[in-house]
């Protein structure tokens, strides 16, 4: 009986994250469309506006090669830590240090980027930036608390 009810738990709980699949990564930008320029493209830009962001990217090419390299090469420096079957603390944290160097690289390029196309913005334009950034924010907290009651209901069905 303890099973079934277990099993009939985990059913629901699959169920709901195969529902809410597509939804959450619609909401942060991973759903059908162009990722990371989905917010741009719902800002009514101007022809003006859309050819001077053209622009940015173009010159930025290059650097934004550089950070996918490099977003690559962290992943290569935490796989190991996180796959080991060992514990060793001193390993995290080295990697983690390597990997915060390139980080912070990667920051730079995002920052830097981010702000020349928010210089091509109108102010009502950036307002709805940062709305789009809030309801986001609140999507992922959301979400954050889902998957802690999820968590929290498994435990409860695993320790009775």
């Amino acid at each position: 009986m303890k099973k079934q009810k277990v099993v009939g738990i985990m059913l629901v709980m699959f169920m709901v994250l195969a529902a809410g699949t597509a939804t959450l990564a619609h909401m942060y930008g991973m759903g059908p469309g162009p990722g990371p320029l989905r917010a741009l493209m719902e800002l009514d830009l101007s022809d003006a506006q859309k050819a001077q962001i053209a622009a940015i990217m173009a010159a930025s090419k290059a650097e934004r090669k550089t950070a996918k390299q490099k977003h690559k090469e962290v992943r290569d420096i935490l796989a190991p830590v996180l796959k080991a079957e060992a514990f060793n603390e001193e390993s995290v944290r080295a990697a983690f240090r390597q990997a915060s160097a390139l980080m912070e690289d990667i920051m730079v390029i995002r920052v830097r980027i981010g702000n020349q196309i928010r210089a091509v913005l109108t102010d009502e334009q950036r307002q709805l930036m940062e709305e789009q950034r809030e309801k986001g924010i609140a999507g992922m907290k959301k979400h954050a608390g889902f998957r802690e009651t999820l968590l929290n209901t498994w435990l409860q069905t695993t320790s009775e």
